[in-house]
């Protein structure tokens, strides 16, 4: 899934990451892109 974040905070990427898999992460300034997948266990 790609998310798209604009005007972020920390602790907002960190509840939207948590217990998935980080496959790509990109950050301006504004806005933080992540491409996540679910955690495989």
């Amino acid at each position: 899934m790609l998310y798209t974040i604009r005007h972020y905070y920390q602790n907002t990427n960190d509840a939207i990451t948590s217990g998935k898999e980080i496959l790509l992460e990109q950050r301006s300034r504004n806005t933080a892109q992540f491409v996540l997948r679910d955690s495989i266990k």
